[in-house]
């Protein structure tokens, strides 16, 4: 509500004196009022101490009516002021609540152009930005899972975003839920629940590799007023997860010796090969002997590569051994006698997503074992 009070105003003329009652509402400019008859743009109304800065009871502000009513500071009571030549003593009181009344409007005979200026202020404010609903999540990458590692050409977190379907920012409450997959992804809050306000995007990393595709589903139950909606999306932890020789093994002589050469590609859970270049590494377990006497038979020390070759998703591995003096057995080239007698083998590891050795995710285990003559997997 609006507290006013009425004041009387006496206007001199040539002619005649003419009584004017208005209102004036603290706070608000009291210059500008209205009369039960016409009043000049040249006409000057006295300001008392309580009338000063307040507005003519003209001004409708949305057509609310005004009431005097009692508040903690009181409220203003009906009072009178004479104008004489441009001045009017003040003579308001205040009293209780008890007393307070409504006044009716008054009625302007016409519009002033202040107050046209001041109308035209009041559309021209900007309106209430428009009401964009969700119709859809929309997640910005695929989301992979390397055990932990974290490789330089895929994403382990990704965004979903509750997309309005038009420019603008989608305002209200938006409350997320991991429904299926909780053990495979979280939010940026480390959980599978978060309510975020007035921001329809939110940050997911993933925790494990997917099962079967779409075997994660996220909620998005979206509010604002009255209104609602909930969003579902379904996808893909996707990882490597195989590492299937496509070439090989293909034989030399080497310094008297061998090489065996493999090329390997790395495969998602579908089987699929890796989308673009990944980080690789071997490890061996412990080797076993296959002969009574194995003397000076050492391979080198497990690393790590990109793949990229011969392919996006391929690497090689290579088994070689030259002869040498004091190795027991002697290494022979491939294809001569001898060649296919085993000397030892171990379980050897390849993991993805990292070029550190035993980092990364478990892509192939088997046994490689070392003849004189070649190298098998």
């Amino acid at each position: 509500m609006i507290f006013a009070k009425t004041h009387s105003v006496q206007k001199k003329a040539a002619s005649a004196a003419e009584t004017y009652t208005f209102l004036s509402v603290p706070g608000l400019d009291c210059s500008k009022r209205t009369a039960s008859s016409e009043v000049s743009n040249t006409d000057q109304a006295a300001e008392s101490p309580a009338c000063a800065n307040s507005s003519a009871f003209h001004y409708d502000f949305n057509n609310i009516p005004l009431y005097t009513r009692g508040t903690g500071w009181g409220s203003l009571v009906e009072g009178s002021s004479t104008v004489e030549n441009g001045a009017a003593p003040h003579s308001a009181a205040l009293m209780d609540d008890e007393h307070s009344t409504a006044v009716e409007p008054a009625v302007a005979a016409e519009t002033s152009p202040q107050e046209e200026t001041m109308a035209a202020a009041r559309e021209e404010e900007p309106a209430q930005p428009a009401v964009i609903e969700p119709v859809r999540i929309v997640r910005d990458v695929d989301l992979w899972w390397f055990d932990g590692e974290d490789a330089a050409n895929y994403d382990e977190e990704a965004k979903l975003t509750a997309f309005g379907g038009r420019p603008g920012a989608t305002r209200g409450r938006f409350e997320w839920d991991v429904m299926r997959g909780a053990d495979k992804i979280d939010f940026e809050n480390a959980s599978d629940h978060m309510v975020k306000n007035d921001a329809n995007r939110i940050t997911i990393w993933s925790t494990d590799a997917s099962v079967t595709r779409g075997d994660v589903k996220v909620r998005c139950r979206w509010s604002l007023g009255g209104l609602s909606k909930t969003l579902y999306h379904e996808f893909t932890v996707f990882a490597p997860d195989e590492a299937v020789v496509v070439n090989g093994p293909n034989d030399s002589p080497w310094s008297g010796g061998y090489r065996s050469r493999y090329t390997l590609e790395v495969r998602d859970q579908f089987h699929r090969p890796m989308p673009r270049e990944v980080e690789v590494n071997e490890n061996w377990e412990t080797f076993t002997a296959d002969q009574p006497v194995v003397v000076d038979w050492m391979i080198a020390p497990p690393n790590g590569t990109m793949t990229g070759t011969p392919a996006v998703a391929q690497f090689y591995e290579t088994y070689g051994m030259p002869a040498g003096p004091g190795r027991i057995p002697q290494a022979v080239n491939p294809g001569d006698p001898g060649a296919t007698t085993r000397v030892m083998h171990a379980f050897q590891q390849y993991r993805a997503g990292s070029t550190t050795v035993g980092d990364g995710r478990l892509i192939k285990r088997h046994v490689t074992t070392y003849y004189r003559g070649q190298g098998r997997q």
